[in-house]
């Protein structure tokens, strides 16, 4: 009897991707092995590492260290002067890069693929080849908040742009005989903040910066945010991060048309840099996953007797 071979598509969505961490949790818990994964922005990130060899535990754990010492984790924020987009990234490349110990895709125990998005050809772009380390920066590349990637002859953005949730793309790849996609993104009524803080330890070298980094903390700024949408009066970073999330549940509806389980932690009202609420992500990936471990199950069971 051939093992059934399960393949895991995690989806997009910042700090919300942290619920992939229960998610694991759960199936490790109960022994389920997963064989093959593809990941698109924060879903490349856990889907990496735990491709790399890193354990739910371990995933965890790096999770809980950054909710402890968030200060820590915002110093790999290099803010830039170019209008590409306000972190550079190279620290983040740098910490990634760190953590998988220097990792290319044919070192990985599982099989792995990171998406993102060619900027320049407006083509998806499948990594399945070079450093893992950059996969994944390429795929975590929000516009205007992380500047484009330059990979071989390609400028790379968030996989997230075109594919929330990468089904498909593993489904054709890997021909799993399950696959399971976690979505982050679900409809709901937008509640934007009335006061945004950012919590961010940066101190501006020079004038250009300081413009680009205070300009929306000023009280002449708020008052013009306030008198062009009383009702609302959003940052414009809020308007920013739900117009990809529109964007992103409408994709995902027809990723997960080839999925055979869909998980969808509720997560949705948490933002997308609240990598301080971990512990309440990741519960709440573990969450849904045991809601829907008894469909799984009988997805399993009816594929094990199967003989060929």
């Amino acid at each position: 009897m051939k093992k059934k071979k399960i393949g895991l598509a995690l989806g997009s969505g910042g700090a919300k991707g942290l619920s992939h961490i229960g998610v694991l949790k759960v199936l490790e818990r109960e022994g389920i092995e997963v064989s093959y994964i593809s990941g698109s922005s924060a879903g490349a990130l856990i889907g990496g590492l735990y491709a790399k060899g890193y354990s739910a535990k371990d995933l965890e754990k790096l999770a809980l260290d950054i909710e402890k010492n968030k200060e820590e984790f915002y110093k790999l924020f290099d803010f830039s002067k170019s209008l590409q987009g306000i972190i550079k990234g190279e620290k983040i490349l740098e910490y990634l890069d760190n953590i998988l110990e220097g990792s290319s895709f044919s070192n990985l125990k599982i099989p792995f693929i990171s998406l993102a998005v060619d900027l320049i050809t407006g083509e998806k772009v499948i990594i399945k080849e070079g450093k893992v380390s950059e996969a994944i920066r390429a795929s975590i590349s929000i516009p205007v908040i992380f500047q484009p990637y330059p990979w071989k002859d390609k400028l790379l953005i968030d996989g997230g742009v075109l594919s929330p949730v990468p089904v498909k793309e593993l489904r054709d790849l890997y021909k799993p005989d399950i696959i399971i996609g976690v979505s982050l993104h679900k409809r709901t009524i937008w509640k934007p903040k009335r006061e945004i803080q950012i919590d961010i330890p940066y101190q501006p070298n020079n004038i250009t910066e300081k413009i680009t980094y205070k300009m929306t903390q000023t009280k002449l700024f708020k008052e013009f945010q306030q008198r062009l949408n009383p009702l609302l009066n959003p940052s414009l970073f809020e308007v920013l991060m739900q117009t990809i999330d529109i964007m992103n549940y409408e994709l995902e509806n027809q990723n997960l048309k080839n999925a055979d389980l869909v998980i969808v932690p509720e997560v949705q009202n948490f933002g997308t840099f609240d990598f301080d609420k971990a512990s309440d992500i990741i519960a709440l990936g573990e969450k849904a996953m045991e809601e829907n471990l008894s469909s799984l199950m009988k997805l399993i069971e009816k594929k094990k007797f199967i003989f060929f």
